[in-house]
């Protein structure tokens, strides 16, 4: 329907559809509606339908024709009651009824009933009626327990003219087809699964199925609430001498209430549950089924914990799959809510109780979510089928599988099977049963002749199964894929890293970063926000961090920390190894002991380039004076015998014997070409103890600011070409060298000092004045040199009022990289120009205006608003 709720339906027929001077063919389905017939939409596309509701019009295969609505058509009348009435129960009145609309030119009609919510309670027959006259009589029939009334003017048949002839030939066809309706004798309740149970049978076939569902249509639930109640076996709770737990009711959601107060009121009436006076009591739960319904469940966990359970097995399922084999018709078979068929123990249903917004309540029959309910259940089945388990059938709980290798064999078990549920009070879903099947899902497979596969629905999930994050999940991952593991090879051998992640004492790993902050991650306290976030999925990995300084981290940063000797900067801060042990020693010389060598010389001095034995002799080859000593030691006739002198490997080295250890020491002989670089090296070395300027300053340093301000006060300003001192004093400041050369040059043929005095400050002030102006004059020439040379570089644009510009705006918003914030708002347009430089702008005619310099503009060359304009 429209609405989204479905109607039963009767089948489908072909019949001749008459529209204007067409006669069409259009394929109907009988169901009990409202209108005498509905043409959907696979009518109006079948023949190229063209509805034009505006001025009436249906267009259908190029020919155009006018449509009227129901109320218009002279033939076809509402029919409705002429004042408000009551019928008692089984009571059958005939009242009056008026027609709406003129029909007076109509002589024969027939009365039908149109189905209402107000009347769908009655009956109404149908009956040829004179409706000239403009009343016609109804035949209505209560056969309910209560009375009904029907309102005034409300419509319960239409009138329509007919033929006489035709309509009885009309009237004969609809009677065959009663007839042959009630001679199937197959419920409206069972037409869905008849109709997927015949797919596969020829029509002998069909029929002997046909009688065997007649049978046995009690055993099949008319609606959801239509349950059994199995007597044989009652479910217990055994919970020895625990105490009775109550658990305070769970707020359910606003929304929920109203669902949830119905779906307790549907229980309640349908005798599944009883208010309650029991000392226990837990929460209600709702559950949203596939099919978007609720179900009512409890929160049966603390009372499972005090529950002695119930070890009754489960068959197992390979051994339930290999008993299939060789079959080649299956039936599968499911109850209708079958928990609720099992009668609870009289003695136990008070620990069931649940409180609602109702009350207290408890079940009467055995409730989901007990913990030894799926033992009870796979009991009571195999005492139902007791004899045919394995043989006829296989149980696994509520799912029942009959399988045979022939048709008649088939039947005669889906028989017997039936006749033991009916037997014993149970009842089957229609909806979930599938007759006569060559290929059935069954416990997660796929059965059919050709054998045991797996279900595609759930391979799919297993294909799209996202990546497990903790063991947990991996876990569940193996578990499901297990289940399919006879499927495939070697699956132990595919699934065994997967395995070694589920293990205990799995040995950490190390996180070793040159980020020390780290360091504390995993010691933070209260962490907030992100960093929560990002620390508990941290936590579910087992790791350790570790800090080592970046210049220790070689192997990861080899590429970025590549020696450069020819970079002072990198001979600073990179210490590199000396492989040539004697250049090495040469350095070595001004060591005391072995610690001084190994705590500074390796790690605080600054190191040259490495030198290779090549390199060395060369450079002694080349020196003035070692060049003639290695000449002398090796090409002269009478070679010297210095005992000091020696070459070795070959390389010119000087022999002395180490007094304290008795041991001779060879020195490399160093080529003055290298002397200035080792001994500006042995000299900055710390361990020299010429430590330069840098230990006196962090002495006294403020011993030493009176000497830095005299040299500040005595320096000439790059803008003023003058002194400080000048500028402020009319002189020079006063340096040791006028110290040393007396004081202010004095006559001693001045007899009045105080005229030289007065003759000195008039030069001071004349000096000063000279001096102000023309520090001034400097002062603009490198004003206007420093303004030329920033223009330079500075693209001035002038703007007019009402051009267009962008803003720029450097804000910062939380939470967002600064790459993705726009630094540009806009578009705002000049509403004044202030200067050259300054322009007051307006987003919008509501917005404020802002006064701006013109270096946050630039010009703006999209499309503009027209208020703007």
């Amino acid at each position: 329907m429209a609405n989204g709720d479905s109607i039963p339906t009767l089948g489908t027929i072909d019949l001749p559809v008459k529209i204007g001077g067409s006669s069409i063919t259009q394929k109907f389905t009988v169901a009990e509606i409202d209108a005498p017939a509905v043409l959907g939409y696979d009518f109006l596309h079948k023949n190229k339908c063209n509805l034009d509701l505006g001025f009436g019009i249906l267009t259908i295969n190029g020919i155009k024709m006018n449509c009227m609505k129901l109320s218009q058509m002279p033939s076809v009348f509402k029919v409705s009651i002429n004042e408000k009435m009551t019928i008692p129960a089984h009571t059958e009145m005939i009242v009056n009824a008026t027609i709406q609309g003129d029909s007076s030119h109509i002589m024969d009609a027939i009365v039908e009933p149109v189905m209402s919510n107000h009347t769908s309670n009655l009956l109404i027959a149908k009956a040829l009626v004179d409706p000239s006259q403009g009343q016609v009589p109804l035949r209505i029939a209560n056969l309910t327990d209560e009375e009904q009334t029907v309102f005034k003017s409300t419509c319960t048949a239409v009138c329509e003219s007919v033929d006489m002839t035709q309509r009885c030939e009309d009237t004969c066809k609809v009677s065959q087809m009663i007839t042959k309706e009630n001679s199937d004798d197959i419920p409206m309740y069972l037409q869905d699964m008849f109709e997927r149970s015949s797919s596969n049978l020829s029509e002998s076939q069909v029929d002997e199925l046909k009688q065997v569902l007649v049978q046995h249509k009690s055993t099949f639930s008319k609606t959801k609430d239509d349950l059994g109640r199995a007597t044989a076996i009652q479910h217990k709770i055994n919970t020895g001498t625990a105490t009775p737990v109550k658990l305070q009711p769970r707020r359910l959601p606003f929304h929920k209430r109203e669902e949830a107060d119905k779906e307790v009121q549907r229980l309640l009436d349908c005798g599944i549950i009883e208010p309650s006076k029991s000392p226990w009591s837990t929460s209600l739960v709702l559950v949203k089924k596939k099919d978007s319904s609720t179900r009512i469940c409890t929160d049966f966990r603390i009372l499972n914990s005090k529950t002695i359970k119930d070890s009754y097995p489960l068959p197992r399922i390979d051994d339930s799959l290999d008993a299939l084999r060789g079959s080649k018709w299956f039936s599968v078979l499911d109850l209708s809510s079958g928990y609720f068929q099992v009668e609870m123990d009289p003695q136990d249903k008070e620990k069931t109780a649940f409180s609602t917004s109702k009350g207290l309540f408890h079940f009467n029959v055995m409730a989901m979510g007990l913990c030894n309910g799926v033992a009870t259940f796979q009991r009571l089945m195999e005492y139902v089928l007791a004899g045919l388990n394995w043989e006829t059938c296989l149980i696994y709980i509520d799912d029942i599988i009959i399988f045979a290798d022939s048709f008649e064999s088939h039947l005669k078990r889906l028989d017997e099977v039936l006749g033991r549920i009916a037997t014993n009070g149970l009842k089957v879903a229609p909806k979930k049963c599938h007759l006569f099947q060559k290929r059935v899902s069954f416990l997660g497979h796929i059965v059919s002749e050709e054998g045991i596969s797996t279900d595609t629905e759930k391979i799919e999930t297993v294909k799209s199964w996202p990546s497990p994050k903790n063991i947990k999940e991996v876990r569940s991952f193996l578990g499901t894929c297990s289940y399919y593991r006879r499927f495939i090879k070697d699956f132990a051998t595919i699934a065994k890293p997967l395995h070694k992640l589920t293990e205990k004492n799995v040995h950490p790993f190390l996180v070793r970063t040159d980020h020390g902050a780290l360091n504390w991650l995993l010691r933070f306290k209260n962490p907030e926000g992100q960093m929560a976030r990002w620390l508990e999925v941290l936590n579910t990995y087992n790791f350790e961090v570790q800090h080592r300084p970046g210049r220790l981290h070689g192997n990861a940063d080899g590429l970025s920390r590549r020696p450069c000797y020819p970079c002072s900067h990198c001979n600073k801060q990179d210490q590199k190894e000396f492989t040539n042990t004697e250049l090495e020693g040469c350095i070595r010389m001004a060591k005391t002991n072995d610690d001084i060598e190994d705590q500074n010389t390796e790690d605080e001095t600054q190191w040259i380039q490495q030198k290779t034995t090549e390199e060395i002799i060369q450079a002694q080859k080349s020196d003035e004076i070692l060049g003639k000593l290695y000449q002398m030691k090796t090409e002269s006739k009478d070679k010297p015998k210095w005992g000091d002198i020696a070459i070795q490997n070959p390389i010119f080295k000087r022999q002395w014997l180490d007094t304290i250890t008795n041991v001779t020491v060879n020195q490399l002989l160093v080529p003055s070409c290298w002397t200035k670089d080792i001994l500006q090296l042995l000299h900055n070395n710390p361990t020299s103890g010429h430590l330069g300027i840098h230990k006196t300053v962090a002495r006294d340093w403020d011993e030493q600011l009176p000497w830095a301000f005299m040299a500040y006060r005595s320096s000439v300003h790059e803008s003023t070409k003058f002194s400080p001192c000048k500028l402020m004093l009319g002189r020079e400041i006063e340096l040791p060298i006028d110290l040393i050369y007396g004081p202010h040059p004095q006559h001693e043929d001045f007899i009045d000092k105080t005229q030289v005095v007065n003759e000195h400050m008039i030069q001071i002030t004349q000096n000063m004045w000279k001096v102000h102006e023309k520090a001034r004059q400097n002062m603009v020439n490198a004003s206007e040199n420093q303004k030329k040379q920033y223009d330079i570089k500075s693209y001035q644009h002038s703007y007019q009022k009402r051009n267009v510009v962008w803003l720029y705006t450097p804000t910062r918003v939380k939470n967002i990289s600064p790459k993705l914030q726009r630094k540009w708002d806009g578009p705002y347009f000049i509403v004044t120009v202030l200067s050259d430089v300054t322009y007051k702008i307006q987003k919008n005619p509501s917005s404020r205006s802002q006064v701006v310099h013109h270096d946050r503009l630039k010009p703006y060359y999209g499309e503009v608003n027209n208020w703007v304009i």
